[in-house]
């Protein structure tokens, strides 16, 4: 019995640390770690259960000043724990963005403009700030698609940027399922990522691109592209000038214009406001006091949200 016990205290103790490790690192890409956001606080509990159960039983016979460092030493790291995988999986509550579209939509100092549109025509408004809605889809099909209805159900207009070879789903099915949306208030674009299906090397990936661009328009009329944050960040080439767009009739998300790029890519610890770390909930706060006359690009990857 006693080796079953030390068996559940190692295991309890290496998961205790990966814990840890996920939190410090804030993961949120295309892995089943990111899935799991919505159960870590639950599991939280159950390996603080299991850690408590297996050492009590271990230390039992330890007198009352022992338990008096070890519960704590247990306990504490646990609840702070705890309370932290429940604010990240707050920061990421598809109710809670819902929340903060309906308070955007109304406000009558802002108008909300389809990407495509602002293109065509960029006139900034002097009476009002523009907000340009964009959606990377880099994980989940499934919550791209209650992102769109819910755009839908609050008339938001967005553009949605899709991966051609992401690690959960194929072409063959982003086709099959964004094809048979009939909410007028999305647009497609295509997320590449060329760069790292040519391992960082630029010759091969020019035409690569031209070759992924063309099957891409065969299915969807795009206008506008967007490169994937992979470890080559293939959006290096048309940053660097290695790929002209106005030779395919393109133009990139990143180039459109915008006074203010507001994205939660990089999870907490990606903005810096006076050298001090602030979530992406504290970055839109700014909009509630946008200069008239402003453009903002808001970049939310709709299959982060639960």
């Amino acid at each position: 019995m006693e080796f079953i016990f030390w068996l559940l205290f190692v295991f309890s103790a290496i998961t205790h640390l990966v814990f840890w490790y996920i939190y410090s690192k804030n993961y949120r890409f295309a892995t089943l770690i990111f899935d799991l956001l919505p159960y870590y606080p639950y599991l939280v509990i159950i390996n603080s259960l299991v850690s408590l159960t297996s050492i009590i039983y271990l230390l039992m016979d330890y007198n009352f000043i022992f338990w008096m460092f070890i519960l704590p030493g247990i306990i504490f790291p646990n609840i702070y724990l705890f309370q932290s995988f429940q604010s990240w999986k707050n920061d990421y509550k598809l109710s809670r963005l819902k929340k903060f579209w309906i308070h955007l939509v109304k406000n009558p100092d802002v108008e909300l403009i389809a990407m495509k549109d602002w293109v065509i025509k960029p006139v900034k408004k002097p009476n009002k700030a523009i907000i340009i809605v964009r959606h990377d889809v880099d994980i989940s099909l499934k919550r791209a698609m209650k992102m769109i209805e819910l755009e839908a159900e609050l008339q938001i207009p967005a553009i949605y940027f899709l991966r051609n070879n992401a690690e959960k789903f194929t072409f063959s099915e982003v086709i099959e399922v964004f094809k048979s949306q009939s909410s007028i208030y999305f647009d497609v674009g295509f997320h590449y990522e060329t760069l790292a299906k040519t391992k960082g090397k630029i010759d091969p990936a020019i035409p690569l691109f031209k070759e992924e661009v063309e099957e891409f328009k065969k299915h969807f009329p795009i206008t506008l592209v967007a490169g994937h944050g992979e470890k080559y960040v293939s959006q290096k080439l048309v940053r660097d000038n290695y790929l002209d767009l106005t030779e395919y009739n393109l133009k990139s998300a990143y180039r459109i214009g915008h006074d203010l790029y507001i994205s939660e890519a990089g999870g907490k610890h990606h903005f810096i406001v006076d050298k001090k770390s602030v979530t992406f909930w504290d970055k839109l706060a700014i909009l509630d006091d946008l200069p008239k006359g402003s453009v903002v690009q808001i970049l939310i990857h709709a299959d982060w949200w639960f």
